[in-house]
């Protein structure tokens, strides 16, 4: 152990810590680390987020050379790791290293860069990195749920610790944990708690005093935004409501929404039956009308007697009467753009135990056509709803959906703090199934699969598809926009894919992260602080700047991402939320992108259609399309796909360059019945000049998983842009047709790592009509000559050719570990 006077305080090394810090459990793991020094030398900026003894991890910095070393510290009760390491592979900004096998087991690590024995800061591996808390307002005695990375002790599904402590400081409290996993945490509030703000640290029981991640802000409530809405209920039939499926009931609606709206909080009910409705809520001149047909009125809740018993039915008639009116026919029943829930004090509306249905009025109809388009209101929920077409909840926020049914598409471009649980997705149509941006979503034990498989008409010429009941095969769809911290987890597909009786290879990736392009790309810019002056920036082009993500690509400062907060197109100016640890130079190349970052997709069954490997299309499990960090899918199953993991950086038009995938990981994951495994695009659709100055991909980790029955290639690396440090380690290919493909005509495929892995034939056929870059023989390794290898402790085996892969540029550039 180090001299006491050279330890390191958590203050010293920048992390945080309650004020005052509350004694920690007994379990929790003591961590005495050594003093960083306060003189130059090489820097630390990035690093992956979890490895283990004996793992391989990449990071970035700048000012690394032969000279640089990098000191390990790591403790828990059993002892403490003090070791000095060499750097595996480097360069002067981005670096790998492997931990020592016998170094201390389940614990937080700190690497400090070094050089002759003086440590700069440290980064953390296996710190607890809590990203967003959600619900953000919780009543007291309700729960709520903390998401980030590394939130367990061990990596597992039982320990975690959350403090909950007063905004303005103070003693606070340890809170009831409720379930646990790496990735969330949910806990709740005791009923004691006072109304109020509070900060929200949370601890994996790893680092001691160094392993608190926070603070995150919670509101907690003094009741339920929805309470007391059961204390005065309007039975819609009081107010002259039929509910035959024949008698219009849109004026008795209206008077009853009214009532309840003068009442609030209240509910207006909806017994059993179905309630014929012609016209939507007329938003032009709806306030001179004698009576509201469809809006939410603020504290109102809406309830029928249950999903499929009481049917809100948009008429065959419903699309001339909203024409008559001057409404827009594109929308059904509700139509509340910015309407009278949106405002934070004035929101909490709710709808339970009905159908909304549109089918009647749009059957075979082109699609686009919402049923429900309830826009920029915050505190909605819907709870046991069924929706019969495509709803729309563009900028939304406190979004909830418990149990509800989608046969259709639901939009929530924009939106945040969105939650589904227990909620199904019946795809139909060729149509996706959720499709949003923003920040902030959780989606947990969700079921998604086609309405119906055997209503899928041979027709071609038909593009819309209305009346097919089979979906694009896309699950969740990301587009545009800037899309931060998402969950998906304990959720399943069940034979999603695109029809078989129509060509698509645009189509089928069930968890689609689609950010490609980029707004701006140079190495002309000029940096102070957190205002960056980028001359040539095209403001008009990129739209939204603010929430858009500065990227060093290479150079100086290379790997580091900032968020965009402000933008002065006057000045060509931009402000980040946070300064660059390494400040950009000449030498720096920066590219300014939409993007999606922090992604989780954990413990979740994603399968695809028989026919994956005969009927070409995009259909894969997880596919980030350009410009994502941090995506982390860990501990799913995989069947029935063209590729499991698919990876690109890409370009969208000829003005732009490639957008980098940052930091990337796919753990634990098992992989059968498919074509392909992981595959890597590295500038794929770009030219040569696109691919300049930029490292398409960076530091992607693939660990520990296990892939079985693969008629196509194992794992694959494609296209002409560059690929720097990928770590694939302890993967078993078990009866792959092709192992290990590098095919690349243009930049290099850099110091890629095959660590402790194995190939194995196996006998598998090669899949038919792959349409695709697989071998027509079994071959075990077949790469590139500007792609640089360490296939240190893999084999491969079986194959009728490439049996074995040499350590490339040459042996010494392989050393035992």
């Amino acid at each position: 152990m180090p001299d006491p006077v050279t330890l390191a305080t958590p203050q010293s090394l920048g992390f945080p810590v309650p004020s005052p810090e509350p004694a920690l459990p007994a379990a929790v793991d003591p961590f005495a680390p050594p003093a960083a020094d306060a003189t130059g030398g090489p820097v630390l900026t990035e690093i992956g987020d979890r490895a283990a003894p004996g793992d391989t991890i990449a990071f970035t910095g700048d000012g690394f050379s032969g000279a640089t070393r990098f000191q390990l510290f790591g403790q828990s009760a059993a002892g403490a790791t003090n070791a000095m390491i060499a750097p595996r592979r480097f360069t002067a900004s981005a670096a790998t290293l492997t931990l020592p096998a016998d170094s201390t087991a389940s614990a937080m690590y700190l690497v400090y860069p070094a050089v002759a024995g003086q440590l700069g800061r440290p980064l953390a591996i296996n710190r607890t990195t809590a990203r967003w808390v959600g619900p953000n307002q919780v009543a007291a005695g309700g729960t709520s749920a903390v998401f980030g990375v590394n939130l367990s002790q061990n990596h597992g599904t039982t320990t975690a610790l959350v403090y909950l402590q007063p905004q303005g400081g103070g003693v606070g409290q340890f809170v009831p944990v409720v379930s646990v996993n790496p990735y969330r945490v949910e806990f709740s509030v005791p009923a004691g708690t006072a109304a109020g703000a509070y900060q929200l640290w949370t601890h994996n029981g790893h680092g001691g005093s160094f392993g608190w991640s926070g603070p995150l802000m919670l509101t907690v409530t003094a009741q339920s935004p929805w309470a007391g809405t059961e204390a005065r209920i309007f039975d819609v039939r009081d107010f002259g409501a039929v509910g035959d499926g024949t008698t219009p009931d849109d004026a008795a609606i209206g008077r009853a929404l009214n009532a309840a709206a003068a009442a609030q909080p209240s509910t207006i009910f909806f017994p059993a039956g179905t309630y014929r409705i012609t016209r939507p809520y007329n938003i032009s001149t709806g306030g001179a009308a004698s009576y509201r047909d469809w809006f939410f009125p603020p504290h109102v809740r809406w309830l029928g007697a249950g999903q499929g018993r009481t049917v809100l039915r948009a008429a065959t008639d419903y699309r001339a009467n909203a024409n008559a009116l001057g409404i827009s026919a594109n929308t059904g029943l509700f139509l509340q753009e910015g309407g009278n829930c949106a405002a934070a004090a004035a929101g909490a509306a709710e709808i339970r135990d009905l159908t909304i249905d549109g089918f009647d009025a749009f059957a075979g109809d082109g699609l686009g056509h919402q049923i429900l388009q309830v826009r920029r209101c915050d505190n909605l929920r819907f709870e046991n709803v069924a929706f019969n077409g495509d709803v729309d909840f563009l900028g939304n926020t406190h979004l909830f959906f418990q149990g509800v049914t989608f046969r259709g598409n639901n939009f929530f471009d924009g939106a945040s703090q969105v939650f589904f649980d227990r909620s199904i997705s019946l795809a139909r149509a060729d149509s996706d199934s959720l499709t949003g941006n923003g920040q902030e979503v959780a989606i947990t034990r969700h079921l998604t699969r086609d309405l119906d498989p055997a209503n899928d008409p041979v027709d071609r010429s038909n593009l819309s598809r209305r009346n097919s009941g089979i979906g694009s095969g896309r699950w969740l769809v990301v587009q545009g926009g800037h899309t931060r911290n998402f969950y998906i987890g304990d959720s399943q597909t069940v034979a999603l894919g695109p029809s078989a009786n129509r060509f698509d290879g645009n189509s089928g990736e069930q968890i689609l992260l689609e950010h490609g392009g980029t707004f701006y790309g140079g190495s002309n810019g000029s940096f102070d602080g957190t205002r960056l002056t980028l001359p040539g920036f095209d403001f008009n082009r990129a739209g939204g700047v603010d929430g858009s993500v500065v990227v060093v690509a290479s150079g100086k400062g290379f790997g580091q991402r900032r968020t965009i907060v402000s933008n002065d197109p006057a000045t060509s100016s931009v402000t980040i939320d946070a300064p660059f640890t390494v400040a950009p130079d000449s030498t720096s190349f920066v590219v300014v992108e939409l993007a999606a970052d922090n992604i989780v997709v954990y413990n979740n069954r994603l399968q695809g259609k028989p026919d994956y490997a005969s009927a070409f299309s995009a259909s894969a499990g997880v596919e980030p399309y350009g410009n994502s960090s941090r995506v982390s899918v860990d501990s799913n199953s995989f069947d029935q796909l063209r590729g499991a993991y698919v990876e690109f950086s890409i370009v969208a038009t000829a003005e732009d360059v490639v957008g980098p995938n940052l930091f990337n990981s796919f753990h634990n994951n098992r992989v059968t019945n498919g074509l392909n495994g992981i595959v890597i695009g590295v500038g794929v659709f770009a030219t040569a000049q696109q691919n300049a100055n930029i490292i398409g991909n960076f530091g992607f980790l693939a660990r520990d998983n296990l892939f079985d029955q693969l008629s196509g290639i194992g794992l694959q690396i494609a296209g002409p842009g560059e690929s720097l440090m990928l770590i694939f380690e302890r993967g078993q290919w078990n009866n792959v047709f092709a192992g290990f493909i590098t095919n690349s005509d243009g930049r290099a495929y850099n110091s890629n790592f095959l660590l402790n892995s194995s190939f194995l034939y196996g006998g598998i056929a090669r899949a038919t009509a792959v349409n695709g870059d697989v071998p027509t023989q079994s071959t075990g390794a077949r790469v590139f000559s500007n792609s640089t290898n360490d296939p240190t402790g893999t084999s491969f085996s079986g194959f009728a050719t490439g049996n074995m892969l040499a350590c490339t540029p040459s042996a010494s550039a392989c050393p035992a570990i």
